[in-house]
């Protein structure tokens, strides 16, 4: 069987000052054909089945994922042929009506599984009439309703599967007048069991109700040929009618269940562009909402429908108001000027150079960050592909206690050693994205704003009419949360969660339109079941992500006759969120144009995949505490049974994991294996995957090649250790390694000389013993090769294995739990065939010292032991002409003075701001060369305590001091 793609297009009409909004589905195979396509009923979570016909007729579930579950009987039993889906329940479970070859009626039925969005399918308990009844409706209470062919006519019934009440489990009943018997239609059964169906006598069809538990029947007042499908429990039926014109036609209406009354009869004729259109209406659910077909004017095929009979002008997030629910910001595209965090948000602080969570003017890019990844050559500069997710960085910081403690060890602590190594975890796993910029649309953020004052009020501890700019003192809470959120370019791409097709020329099909569909439904419900995220949209080498707030639709149905239409969605874009003309027009069949963007429209196309929100029903609870209470990162106490490893994802690789096991060959972009065991490929729906999880007894071979930003970052980690290597690389270049549970093995294949930084960050259960050691400029020639290791008694070793000699300069932290010390030395020299094992913690007999084990020709033989001078925290910083730096007095009254010693003359900057992240004050003076003191005059400044950073003509940091101002 072909594998069928669902179309799925809006329209909203206002008919006769009716509110109303209509949603179409069809169903078409691979060649864009057109099938058969029957909606049979719909829940209250907006779940809705049906069926359609290609060679026969096939069962489906467009689920909460927005995804389309195929439903194959022929599992349970091979001779059924024809699947119907006729009905659902607010469990999800589903109602089977299966037909063998032998035109045999089965009554079937199916369990959700949500985990893997499959149905577990069987037949149906206490059925004493498999081979006869046709299956037409459930109900909440997994009861099953419909009809079997007796002797001489058709017989209603009704089957408590699970829940057996008085009378038994199967009832049969059929309408009859004296000794007349009718042939006895069933449609639905709503949860206080009153059935409704109809009879036929003759040529004339006569709607019923039928109770269930007295087992009477009771006629509808109505003089219309009706055929009556379901009820839901405000006792709402609908169905189809003969109109005066003998075309049947869609309905709705209220029922008296006692009297068989008719009140509030709604035509479907209102509609269609014509009432010359056949269509029925065959379920309903509890909101109201309704599911059917009608036969298309042209083609003559059915085509199903979905009714939102409530809906206003148009489906939109309730009550949302653009000028009080919307945050405004700064966007980014990658070029000129603009930043997206501004010295002016929360509280001044400087997102690309201060830490946004200690707030005390420490440097986020440091130069030991600096000299870990070469490309980091500016604090004032960070690549789109290394702005941190403050999210995850920060919760990992919170584990660690240190960042607000106050206690000035505990913040060295956080500084120098964890700082380090969760910005390495956080910036090795990120992804690139396609493009130079970044662009931040709707948000969480947002959608608590429009929730509920009180989050902001309370939670947060801001007002909630401020806009981001105007913000000032907020917590660090409140900004991670908020910030978190606007954080788009790190969304996972939403086709992985609606598509269970890995074909990539299958996801570009149904998915955007039953995402729209889902949007649309959500919007219909109350606001805490709604959680609309972004759409991402093309244009050129930019990207957008804004949000739609607003959905208005084509008036009538058929969406392509007399002519074809269009859905308008209007949008939410942050960087001008008050322009609510912000619109995108979406084509009813494919969307395989590029979009454009001109004035006030953007014309969506390819890139509609994203489903608009992530799948599920959340409630309030989830729209408040996302950030604050999920995922925190606990401290492990056990051993490491895994590890990640992660490269980037811009560049080609091919990973091997040993005999037997397969390949993954990202040469080109080029999937060969989505799973290799022992390895587990996380976010495997990425074109090219950026993180593996590892047994820690597992190794495996690396090749990296085609730099295309011409970086290489290897990382490896777990709960106590993160190692790496880095290097600028040309993209033509390639390299090799070997990992293990605490190694990377390097290896340089090219006729070229290569500069590596290589790292270790390791610390014990309780934090109280940790190093952070860097060996940088570390110089590989042709087929030379390395083997870095972090060992288990706190030593980090390096063996080079091959080639000739090579020297590299060595940075370390050091913590024995109650000081941290800092070690410097420059080209150290490193022999081949030696291993240097450096080890921070070597007592000397009357205070710690940093040595390096010395072993020639790889024998386990110390043949040399170097001692590495410890250098004064905040005196000396390496690799700037700018050194020894000194700031008195402490505290200052009126002048502070610097003195320094420069290799050459060169314009320093000095910057003061204050603990909350806020600069108060901006000077520069020129360095000669050779030692000088300056003074600088802060008799404005108040009284404080303040942060002074001092930059080099580069704008690296080479100093910063806490002082304060008397």
């Amino acid at each position: 069987m072909k594998k069928i793609f669902l179309y799925v297009v809006a329209i909203l009409c206002a008919y006769n000052s009716t509110a109303q909004g209509l949603h179409e589905i069809k169903m078409a195979d691979m060649a864009n054909l057109p099938l058969d396509t029957y909606v049979e009923d719909i829940n209250d979570n907006g779940f809705i089945c049906g069926y359609y016909n290609a060679a026969a007729n096939k069962g489906f579930v467009l689920n909460q994922t927005c995804e389309i579950v195929d439903i194959d009987v022929s599992l349970v039993n091979p001779n059924i042929t024809q699947t119907k889906v006729v009905g659902i329940n607010n469990q999800n479970t589903i109602a089977i009506h299966g037909i063998t070859n032998v035109n045999t009626q089965e009554m079937l039925k199916g369990y959700y599984d949500a985990q893997i969005s499959l149905y577990s399918l069987s037949t149906v308990a206490n059925n004493q009439q498999a081979s006869l009844a046709k299956t037409t409706k459930m109900n909440n209470l997994n009861d099953f309703c419909g009809w079997y062919q007796g002797v001489n006519s058709r017989w209603l019934y009704i089957c408590h599967d699970s829940i057996v009440p008085v009378p038994p489990a199967w009832k049969a009943d059929r309408y009859m007048v004296g000794p007349t018997y009718y042939n006895t239609m069933t449609g639905g059964m709503n949860d206080n069991n009153i059935v409704v169906g109809y009879y036929i006598d003759g040529s004339d069809y006569i709607p019923y109700l039928y109770d269930g538990l007295t087992g009477t029947f009771t006629l509808i007042n109505t003089g219309l040929d009706m055929r009556v499908h379901d009820i839901n429990n405000a006792n709402k039926i609908v169905g189809e009618y003969k109109q005066g014109n003998s075309i049947w036609m869609g309905f709705s209406a209220d029922v008296d269940v006692l009297t068989g009354q008719l009140s509030n009869f709604f035509s479907f004729n209102a509609l269609f562009e014509v009432n010359t259109i056949s269509s029925y209406a065959k379920g309903i659910n509890n909101a109201g909402t309704i599911v059917g077909s009608y036969v298309h004017p042209t083609s003559g095929q059915f085509v199903g429908f979905v009714y939102f009979p409530t809906i206003a002008d148009s489906f939109g997030l309730h009550n949302f108001d653009m000028n009080t629910h919307v945050w405004t910001q700064i966007e980014n595209d990658g070029t000129g000027a603009k930043t997206m965090w501004p010295p002016s948000l929360y509280a001044g602080i400087d997102y690309y150079t201060q830490d946004p969570y200690a707030n005390n003017g420490i440097p986020l890019i440091d130069t030991f960050i600096m000299t870990k990844y070469p490309h980091l050559d500016n604090p004032f500069f960070v690549p789109p592909h290394s702005s941190p997710e403050w999210s995850v960085f920060g919760k990992l910081i919170d584990s660690a206690s240190m960042a607000l403690s106050g206690d000035p060890y505990l913040e060295q602590k956080y500084k120098l050693i964890y700082k380090h190594r969760y910005f390495d975890r956080y910036h090795s796993s990120v992804f690139v994205r396609e493009w130079a910029g970044m662009c931040y649309g709707f948000t969480n953020a947002v959608l608590r704003k429009h929730y509920t004052n009180n989050t902001f009020s309370t939670v947060y501890n801001l007002n909630p009419g401020d806009q981001l700019a105007a913000i000032s003192n907020a917590s660090n809470e409140a900004i991670r949360s908020i910030e978190s959120e606007f954080v788009k370019q790190l969304d996972i791409d939403h086709a992985y969660y609606f598509n269970k097709y890995k074909n990539a020329d299958e996801i570009d099909f149904y998915p955007h339109q039953a995402g729209l569909y889902y949007l649309k439904w959500h919007y219909s419900t109350d606001f805490n079941k709604a959680n609309p995220r972004g759409l991402n949209l093309r244009s050129g080498n930019a990207a957008h992500s804004v949000m739609p707030y607003k959905i208005k639709s084509p008036r009538k149905l058929p969406f392509d006759y007399p002519v074809l239409k269009f859905d308008t969605i209007y949008v939410y874009e942050n960087s001008t969120p008050l322009n609510t003309n912000k619109k995108m027009f979406i084509h009813p069949v494919f969307l395989n144009r590029g979009p454009s963007e001109g004035g006030d429209s953007v014309i969506a196309g390819y890139n509609m995949k994203p489903c608009f929100f992530l799948p599920g029903v959340r409630d309030a609870g989830f729209i408040k505490n996302k950030i604050i209470t999920n995922y925190k990162k606990e401290r492990s106490f056990t051993p490491d049974s895994l590890l990640s490893f992660s490269t980037r994802s811009n560049n080609y690789y091919t990973l091997t994991t040993g005999t037997g096991y397969a390949k993954l060959d990202m040469s080109g972009y080029s999937q060969t294996a989505n799973d290799i065991q022992p390895l587990r490929l996380m976010d495997s729906s990425r074109p090219n995957p950026i993180l593996f999880v590892i047994d820690s007894n597992t190794s495996f071979q690396l090749n990296t090649s085609n730099y295309t930003d011409s970086l290489i970052t290897w990382n490896l980690s777990s709960n106590h250790m993160s190692m790496g290597v880095n290097r600028e690389a040309l993209p033509n270049e390639k390299d090799y390694a070997t990992v293990n549970k605490n190694s990377i093995t390097y290896g340089n294949p090219d006729n070229i000389t290569k500069e590596l930084s290589c790292y270790s960050i390791f610390h014990d259960d309780n934090k109280d013993k940790a190093f952070n050691i860097l060996t940088s400029k570390l110089k590989m020639n042709f087929q030379d090769s390395i083997i870095t290791t972090t060992h288990q008694d706190f030593t980090y070793s390096i063996q080079k294995v091959t080639g000739g000699a090579t020297t590299y300069d060595l940075w370390i932290y050091a913590d024995n739990g109650d000081s941290i010390l800092q070690f410097i030395a420059s080209q150290l020299p490193l022999d081949a065939n030696t291993t240097h094992t450096i080890d921070p913690f070597y007592f000397n007999g009357t205070a710690l010292q940093t040595v390096v084990y010395v072993d020639n020709g790889n024998n386990g033989t110390l043949e040399d032991t170097l001692f590495i001078a410890s250098v004064p925290l905040g005196q000396t910083i390496v690799n700037s002409v700018v050194k020894n730096i000194f700031i008195y007095p402490n505290p200052v009254e009126d002048f502070v003075f610097i003195k320094s010693t420069s290799d050459v003359n060169m314009k320093m900057d000095i910057t003061l701001s204050d603990l909350q992240g806020r600069k108060v004050f901006n000077s520069s003076f020129y360095q000669d060369k050779g030692i000088q003191s300056k003074s600088i005059d802060l008799r404005t400044i108040a009284s404080g305590t303040y942060i002074l950073t001092l930059y080099d003509d580069k704008g690296s940091v080479v100093h910063t001091q806490k002082i304060r101002k008397q």
